[in-house]
């Protein structure tokens, strides 16, 4: 899924269907509620800070799963 609105990425991350690389500005005050986990990436280290966000005490689906381990892993 592609989404160009900021806050239509985040609604789709909130409601537990996905995970989005965003830059910390657009998540700072859901990061804040605890409504969103922001997710260190292993490589490549991106040019500003940007982070993978899930919904907080969610288990994300099989697609976002893969994305996660895909994104993260050292």
């Amino acid at each position: 899924m592609e989404l160009d609105n900021t806050e239509a990425v985040k609604r789709v991350v909130l409601s537990g269907l996905g995970a989005a690389l965003l830059p910390e500005m657009a998540i700072r005050d859901e990061l804040r509620r605890g409504e969103l986990v922001a997710l260190s990436l292993a490589r490549p280290a991106p040019r500003r800070t940007i982070y993978l966000l899930v919904r907080a005490g969610a288990e994300p689906s099989a697609a976002a799963g893969a994305l996660l381990k895909f994104l993260v892993r050292a």
